[in-house]
């Protein structure tokens, strides 16, 4: 972790390098989907009900990211339970895609396997490096996320 200044006792504002690979992980499906012919339009580009509510869901997801890279604990000894753990809602994530590519596209898959994941993985890598801020604003996220969502239905 690059380290460049305080911002707590704790924490420092910094680079969490490493966290680019966890971020590109979660990415894939965007990035090889579309050149492979399967559409992602459907849950790109879903109607706004709430405009402010669906501005506060992108901030909440782009303050977890920001979090998660550039928030970084200074006395960090991970738990490896956590990172381990995050890689259940990955694969669940996956597995949602895969599943959304066969064509089985539904509110109870869309809300289980595509919206809930991404914040729960990003809320077990925060516990995995005690990450506070980071922890907290996928919790957030994912509530807003999963809310908005529903509301499109």
């Amino acid at each position: 972790m690059i380290t460049w200044f305080k911002l707590t006792p704790t924490y420092s504002f910094g680079f969490f390098p490493i966290g680019l690979l966890f971020l590109f992980l979660q990415k894939i499906p965007y990035l090889l989907l579309p050149p492979l012919g399967v559409s992602i339009a459907p849950l790109i580009k879903l109607p706004e009900h709430l405009s402010w509510f669906d501005g506060l869901e992108k901030i909440l997801g782009l303050l977890t990211l920001l979090t998660f890279l550039f928030i970084v604990r200074d006395d960090l000894q991970p738990r490896h339970l956590f990172l381990r753990a995050a890689v259940v809602p990955l694969s669940i994530y996956y597995v949602g895609w895969g599943v959304y590519c066969l064509g089985y596209q539904n509110l109870l898959i869309y809300l289980f396997f595509l919206i809930a994941t991404p914040p729960l993985y990003y809320f077990c890598l925060g516990l995995w490096l005690k990450n506070r801020p980071a922890t907290f604003c996928a919790l957030v996220y994912l509530l807003v996320h999963f809310i908005n969502f529903g509301l499109h239905f």
